[in-house]
């Protein structure tokens, strides 16, 4: 597996509100990535309360991978609704959107809240796995537009649903995993791409090959060509190997011991051996 990330304040804003993370935990690979709203200290703020406290939750685990997702993100919803409800005005209306990726052995879970994406790129194809939190969306869930017309919408920016703004969210979590085949290929992104680069140019610069993190320099270098108004974020996540298959629920496999299993009974049958060879010498020598 190979990752990269980067993020740039853009051509227009002052402050970058965007924060990504990933770490290694018990549940596995978690990449996450937030856009923060609701002023500069806010919207920083709650970007990073956001992803302090998904791995927090994660660190102590105990929950399937779903579970974890769902209850980790409404507790950093929680928690950054009380510090915007709290009376200081430089917190006041903190929000944030924020996509994660849970990768465990060949599976990949996701979950979501807000217009910040997951990509999979795979085969030559590009597929959005979330599906945006928007006030545009719903117009295109309800039939009232097309997803070409949605792209340029002036409303487009406008969210349904953010971390912060109520008491209690509901995070979209996709109960049933992604199995991850070799070669696949996975985007985290802030709007601060996907609002302004089209999927179809997404595509063009992950089938023109590199590295990983070529693939983030490229893809912030067109936000910005396309005017850069926003913070804009990419994480890349690839997969270039065979992946272990996922042990029966119960059974753990340490393959350290396994190692020092097979060299110890190596050894044992060397010795028996050279047990075998002295004892026919022995024989040879002095019994025949």
């Amino acid at each position: 597996m190979m990752t990269a990330q980067k993020t740039d304040v853009g051509l227009e804003r002052k402050d970058n509100q965007d924060d990504m993370g990933w770490f290694s935990l018990p549940a596995g690979e978690v990449f996450i990535v937030a856009d923060g709203m609701g002023g500069e200290a806010g919207g920083r703020e709650a970007a990073k309360m956001a992803i302090a406290t998904i791995k927090e939750c994660f660190e102590t685990g105990g929950d399937a991978v779903p579970d974890l997702l769902k209850s980790s993100i409404m507790q950093a919803n929680r928690r950054i609704n009380e510090k915007g409800t709290s009376g200081d005005p430089q917190y006041r209306k903190m929000g944030t959107t924020v996509v994660v990726l849970a990768v465990s052995h060949d599976h990949a879970y996701m979950a979501h809240v807000g217009d910040s994406r997951i990509y999979r790129y795979r085969d030559d194809s590009l597929k959005r796995m979330t599906k945006d939190h928007s006030r545009v969306q719903q117009m295109v869930d309800d039939g009232i537009m097309s997803p070409a017309e949605a792209e340029d919408h002036p409303d487009a920016n406008i969210i349904t649903r953010a971390l912060g703004a109520k008491p209690e969210v509901e995070p979209e979590v996709g109960r049933e995993p992604c199995l991850v085949k070799p070669g696949d290929l996975f985007l985290l992104c802030t709007d601060g791409l996907c609002g302004l680069v089209e999927d179809l140019e997404i595509a063009e610069i992950l089938s023109a090959g590199g590295s990983v993190e070529s693939f983030c320099d490229n893809l912030v270098s067109a936000a910005l060509n396309k005017g850069g108004y926003d913070n804009v974020t990419t994480q890349v996540v690839r997969f270039e190997k065979e992946m272990a298959p996922l042990e029966p629920p119960g059974k753990e496999v340490s393959p350290t011991m396994t190692v020092v299993n097979i060299k110890f009974m190596a050894a044992v049958v060397a010795f028996i051996v050279l047990l075998v060879l002295l004892g026919a010498g022995f024989w040879w020598h002095f019994i025949r």
